[in-house]
């Protein structure tokens, strides 16, 4: 068998990525992919003790590649980069066995909550805010593969600059991309308010494909909020335009922000990704 896509994206970051930067950034790298999920049959094996340096066992990581290879809708979530300055590995955010970990599987931070809907939503039912169910959230949050990806892998702190993200992009494009091409998601959800991880992704899928289908429009007569995808049909790729996950907004924007277009892209147009 060969590599999976976690061990080929660890090739990316030791060989390729983390190179490109100083020994004191070094530190602060943040590793991501395939976020590990504890098998019900697994879950004592699979935790991770805090502070633990190693990865997720053999076992765990064959069990996500599997899943995610067999899943007709991939989710990737990009964020623009970790708020805290220290290095991590977001893949372990769910098996870890301290305090963050129990928050992060039992979805008692509103990021998570947030990142839990838009899951459901995308793979399961693309259905209204308010027809939303918290028993099958949590099962679908425990069940279905998911991807992070920082655009800046150097772990920041409260905010980090539209300067800054370009910046960032504009050296590192091109790794992100071979990011995205190992891992292979069918929908990426670009989670920044200014569309800076937005527009750089879309400008590299626009060569590649040459054109794109969008759908952009203002949610409704009585909220003004944009709603925004490109659907690239030769890719099988949906990029989409959301806030951040942590931003002020109401919940139900941040959720509809992304499946109200997803919706209208999947049901009325009949699209079937692959």
């Amino acid at each position: 068998m060969g590599k999976t896509i976690n061990q080929q994206l660890d090739e990316l970051f030791n060989e390729k990525w983390i190179t490109r930067y100083s020994c004191e950034d070094k530190k602060n790298f943040v590793y991501d992919g395939l976020v590990y999920q504890l098998n019900k049959d697994h879950k004592d094996d699979w935790l991770i003790p805090n502070g633990s340096p190693s990865q997720a066992g053999k076992e765990a990581d064959l069990f996500i590649n599997q899943l995610w290879l067999t899943s007709p809708i991939r989710v990737a979530f990009v964020l623009k980069d970790k708020n805290t300055p220290d290095g991590d590995d977001t893949r372990k955010w769910l098996i870890l066995n301290n305090e963050n970990g129990k928050k992060n599987r039992n979805l008692r931070t509103k990021i998570m909550r947030r990142l839990a809907r838009l899951l459901y939503g995308l793979t399961v039912e693309h259905i209204g805010f308010n027809q939303l169910d918290n028993h099958k959230i949590k099962h679908t949050w425990e069940t279905t593969p998911f991807a992070f990806i920082e655009a800046k892998k150097i772990a920041g702190v409260s905010s980090v600059t539209k300067e800054e993200m370009e910046e960032t992009l504009t050296r590192d494009i091109d790794l992100l991309m071979e990011e995205i091409r190992i891992l292979n998601p069918n929908v990426l959800v670009c989670f920044d308010g200014e569309d800076t991880q937005f527009n750089y992704i879309t400008a590299k899928f626009d060569k590649l494909a040459g054109k794109h289908e969008k759908i952009e429009r203002k949610y409704d007569q009585n909220n003004n909020f944009t709603c925004c995808l490109y659907y690239y049909p030769t890719l099988n790729k949906v990029v989409i335009k959301s806030n951040h996950p942590c931003d002020r907004g109401t919940n139900w924007i941040h959720y509809e922000k992304v499946i109200s277009p997803f919706r209208e892209l999947m049901n009325d147009n009949l699209i079937k990704l692959k």
